[in-house]
């Protein structure tokens, strides 16, 4: 980055700061250079349902699609839906903390549920 770019100043928990300057050190980066890939990369999820679509049928300019093609676009949203879905289920099991067990069922170790994460209960 140049020092002529825009510079912008956020607050973020401490916990937070803390897990992104672990993850730039485990990528040889920057902070600066942590988030800013981070950043890119969302954007860049947000857009890969909109590419996969139109990568998994040839859609007409013209608007005239054939019921195969509407059926491919649908499969593929439905699929994006339940990647969505399946990410939630797995962020609310972070949130609500987890056991980690070995091949016997042993536990080996426990992440509590995590008080930033957790909703209030008004």
């Amino acid at each position: 980055m140049a020092r002529t770019d825009p510079q912008l100043n956020f607050r973020i928990p401490a916990e937070l700061k803390e897990r992104l300057e672990a993850a730039a050190v485990g990528n040889k980066r920057t902070l600066t250079a942590e988030l800013v890939a981070r950043l890119e990369n969302s954007f860049r999820s947000e857009l890969q349902p909109l590419a996969a679509v139109k990568q998994s049928s040839s859609l007409p300019e013209d608007g005239s699609f054939s019921p195969q093609q509407i059926q491919e676009v649908f499969s593929s949203l439905a699929k994006n839906a339940q990647e969505v879905s399946a990410l939630a289920g797995l962020l609310k099991g972070l949130a609500d903390g987890f056991t980690i067990s070995d091949e016997d069922g042993n536990e080996i170790a426990r992440v509590p549920p995590s008080k930033r994460l957790k909703r209030s209960s008004k």
